[in-house]
């Protein structure tokens, strides 16, 4: 799955449940989404937004304390060595645990930032804002289901037999 369409996903269906929820949502929707949903939702994402923070601090000092292992920095040049290539530099090594910290920091402030419109936006008793914070909930769950996916496609690149091992 390439970038473009991993995070091409959680748009497109942000805003299919937009235009949804704006088209088929009747007058009192606004006012009962306001009263009885926008809080749950709020506290859902900032309760998710804390413990991805969680998850990725520990994820990523775990696994940069893996990749920072003289033996994994020998095990990989030996690998490449014997596919004539060069060795990685240290760098090099650490890539896919930038690239990982960088998605799962995304996940962290994409959580944060539908909290806070369904903080502010969700008092609006409009069919239009209630379409937009639910279409921005939406996709943010679906962009943390793709964060996940990719997460997990990341350790097994890193770790092959995990796949293996578990399915």
């Amino acid at each position: 799955m390439t970038a473009f369409k991993a995070y091409a996903c959680p748009a497109i269906v942000a805003a299919v449940v937009a235009v949804c929820v704006y088209c088929l949502s009747g007058a009192d929707f606004p006012v009962w989404y306001r009263d009885n949903l926008r809080r749950d939702v709020f506290y859902a994402f900032i309760i998710l937004s804390g413990l991805l923070f969680y998850v990725t601090t520990y994820i990523v000092v775990t696994m940069r304390e893996e990749f920072s292992d003289p033996e994994y920095a020998h095990m990989v040049n030996g690998i490449r060595s014997d596919l004539g290539k060069s060795p990685e530099t240290t760098s090099a090594l650490l890539a896919p645990l930038k690239r990982l910290s960088r998605l799962l920091t995304t996940t962290v402030v994409v959580c944060l930032a539908t909290a806070l419109v369904n903080a502010t936006l969700g008092f609006v008793p409009h069919p239009l804002s209630v379409a937009v914070c639910l279409g921005v909930a939406a996709g943010s769950v679906v962009f943390i289901v793709v964060a996940v996916v990719l997460s997990h496609a990341n350790l097994c690149f890193h770790e092959p037999g995990l796949l293996h091992d578990h399915y």
